[in-house]
């Protein structure tokens, strides 16, 4: 491929974790493209967030709600509002970082030199499991399958100021400590098992409360989190539930001392910011979620347990009664949470 102006369509609707970790594929881009133009084709959910990427010269959005689960209409003029927008847009390179070959439809009208996408029969054209996602996305741009080159690198958003969470650290105490007891709901494969019980989340926040004098527990997630509410009544926690945006999320994340949560898309938001992370991790294995220069230390029992994991990359197994994640403890996520607030986070030891 030509070396000069290089222009690339990128496709990748969501969710938000899966979206967080091919945001690796903008730091290989500009390595091997670096006159590249990036136009990127997302969900209305990760728009203001692909919007937040300098790099990211045009954004293409569609509303991955009424696309996956809509109508057959409403499925048909999402398709053709994207078919317009793309219309004779030539490219030198298309990549289609969905694992579905129905999302090739999306890019029908467009004009494209090379084609890539994880949908092919080869490996390199497969997202392989038992390897950090952001790594996968990042050869899709040297197409290749040799995955250990490098240690994928994901951007960090510099969000605008934000009065209003400036207003509620200025009330806070010194450790401000987010928790996350809802989220883990993806639009097509669900996800419920991932969580950690909210009832643990509020034991926790209470031994965390008792432990420091100087610490403010937060509460974070969508508005779809509000039903966690009730279990916190009798705490003294600042209650952000549906209450922030993506953009302003990472925001808040750079004011706070420590994060705590399960594999949810809040997780991978924290990777857009310069906050320390508890990941609590059961069905899914955390090596295809975390790296090695992420500043996320994982909680996981999966491997003593012989249904863990029990997600194939596209769905996870029907299961009511998660031990997964019922079965990491409060003192053991305690501890670990002391141990970072006290003496700091070492990528080195994880």
């Amino acid at each position: 491929m030509k070396q000069g102006k290089v222009k690339i369509l990128i496709v990748k609707i969501g969710a938000i974790g899966d979206a967080v970790m091919s945001f690796s594929m903008i730091n290989e881009i500009d390595k091997k493209y670096p006159a590249s133009e990036i136009t990127w084709l997302c969900g209305n959910i990760i728009f203001p967030l692909i919007s937040s990427i300098s790099r990211i010269n045009n954004v293409v959005s569609l509303d991955e709600k009424k696309l996956l689960t809509g109508t057959k209409f409403e499925q048909a003029t999402v398709l053709w509002k994207v078919w317009m927008k793309l219309f004779l847009n030539k490219f030198d390179l298309v990549i289609n970082a969905q694992r579905d070959k129905r999302y090739d439809l999306l890019v029908l009208t467009t004009i494209k030199k090379e084609y890539r996408s994880f949908t092919g029969k080869e490996r390199k054209n497969q997202l392989v499991q038992g390897r950090y996602h952001a790594a996968e996305y990042a050869r899709l741009i040297h197409n290749i399958d040799d995955w250990e080159i490098h240690e994928p690198v994901i951007p960090k958003i510099n969000p605008p100021y934000d009065k209003d969470i400036d207003e509620i650290i200025a009330k806070s105490k010194k450790k401000r400590i987010i928790l996350t007891p809802g989220g883990a709901q993806n639009i097509i494969n669900g996800g419920i098992q991932r969580k950690w019980p909210v009832e643990y989340y509020k034991m926790l926040a209470k031994a965390l409360i008792e432990r420091y004098d100087d610490c403010s527990i937060i509460l974070a997630g969508s508005k779809d989190d509000e039903y966690a509410l009730s279990s916190f009544k009798d705490l003294p926690v600042i209650n952000l539930i549906g209450k922030t945006t993506l953009v302003n999320l990472i925001y808040l994340y750079n004011k706070c001392s420590l994060l705590i949560t399960h594999d949810t898309g809040l997780l991978h938001i924290a990777k857009l910011s310069d906050i320390n992370t508890i990941a609590l991790f059961g069905p899914v294995n955390p090596v295809e979620r975390v790296g090695k220069n992420d500043k996320i230390d994982c909680i996981w029992i999966g491997n003593d347990l012989p249904c863990s994991p029990c997600y194939n990359g596209k769905s996870f197994a029907d299961c009511e009664n998660n031990i997964c994640m019922k079965n990491i403890s409060v003192e053991t996520v305690f501890n670990k949470a002391v141990k970072i607030l006290e003496y700091g986070f070492n990528i080195s030891e994880k």
